[in-house]
């Protein structure tokens, strides 16, 4: 069997897959676009606390502050990766995108805050996670959740139990 020396054709072959795969990059879920952006934020943070340890010019009490603060953003990035799974999970569906909005705008104010010290203004957390853990009920204004978190009791309209850490409907 004699092989074609010429490879163009299969350059060729690659560039069209690539081209294909890029262009279907709209074919990409919500969830799956939050959690790339997810692990955008954990790396700018694990960046901001390496910068932190390893800055000459900050004082102990300044930088324990600083880790500190860098580590409630953490607590709060995991809220919302968590956040970015349960929320196919909530029963209506048309609580869902704004469920979505509240997560891209957590990681935003994240990114927006991770530069700033303490003491300094920093972005309000967005309405879903003020309480620090992913509400829906500060989304929709509702009273709170019509069972306890982790109940394995559906609602009086069948609605699935909310997985454990989530709140809300």
């Amino acid at each position: 069997m004699k092989v074609r020396g010429d490879t163009t054709s299969a350059w060729l072959g690659l560039g069209l897959l690539l081209g294909g795969l890029l262009a279907g990059g709209g074919c990409v879920s919500r969830a799956d676009q939050l959690r790339a952006r997810g692990r955008e934020v954990e790396a700018a943070l694990i960046a901001e606390r390496d910068r932190v340890l390893q800055a000459p010019t900050i004082q102990a009490a300044e930088r324990d502050a600083r880790l500190d603060q860098l580590t409630r953003y953490r607590g709060t990035l995991s809220a919302a990766n968590v956040a970015v799974g349960a929320i196919a999970n909530i029963p209506t569906s048309t609580l869902r995108e704004p469920a979505y909005d509240a997560v891209e705008e957590l990681y935003s104010t994240i990114m927006w805050n991770i530069p700033l010290g303490p003491g300094e203004k920093i972005r309000d957390l967005p309405l879903g996670f003020r309480s620090g853990q992913f509400n829906v009920n500060e989304l929709t204004g509702s009273t709170g959740p019509s069972r306890p978190t982790g109940s394995k009791e559906p609602d009086a309209d069948g609605a699935r139990p909310a997985p454990p850490g989530f709140t809300g409907r």
